[in-house]
């Protein structure tokens, strides 16, 4: 999708500033154009719930503290898909795959992994549903202050729940790595 067609679904919707804003950060931090939908779509929620008070800008325009707001979302999805991609290698690793795609001996199945998926239901099905969330969020590369900002509670809390999320993986000898 070119850029005209892309900033042209926000049109009437946000001022157009702010949707070019939001598309020149995204190509500066060299988003790949094929995601370039999905990252205005995690802009436009920023920008929707972004309210400008200019008595707590310490004298900042509106342009640099969306700037400011902008940049950090997109460095945090940024983090976020490098935690993933170093754990979906460490899994490869484990598995036997090469950096070139090739197997070291026998290719993995399904059925080699089915053990770890059920080992994890059985653990996670044991948990509270406020310690099912915080696991749910972890597998998705949420960490531990990113899931406290969304409960609006201590970091320590979240913490808590993680050991406890690892107890249980650990009364079904499902790998502690999970959880880092």
């Amino acid at each position: 999708m070119t850029e005209e067609k892309l900033l042209a679904l926000y049109e009437g919707v946000f001022e157009p500033w702010k949707m070019r804003l939001a598309l020149s950060r995204i190509k500066a931090m060299r988003f790949p154009k094929r995601d370039w939908g999905d990252m205005m779509q995690e802009a436009a929620m920023v920008i929707w719930s972004f309210e400008f008070v200019p008595a707590k800008a310490n004298g900042a325009t509106e342009l640099t503290v969306l700037y400011a707001v902008i940049n950090q979302h997109l460095l945090d999805l940024m983090r976020k898909r490098c935690r993933y991609r170093k754990r979906y290698e460490k899994v490869l690793r484990q598995l036997g795959v090469h950096e070139d795609g090739t197997f070291h001996g026998e290719e993995p199945s399904s059925e080699m992994l089915m053990p770890v998926t059920m080992d994890v239901q059985t653990a996670t099905e044991k948990l509270p549903d406020f310690e099912k969330d915080i696991a749910f969020l972890l597998s998705q590369g949420y960490n531990c202050n990113e899931i406290a900002g969304m409960y609006e509670c201590e970091w320590k809390t979240i913490n808590r729940a993680m050991q406890r999320i690892k107890a249980c993986f650990d009364a079904v000898d499902v790998n502690g790595e999970l959880l880092k």
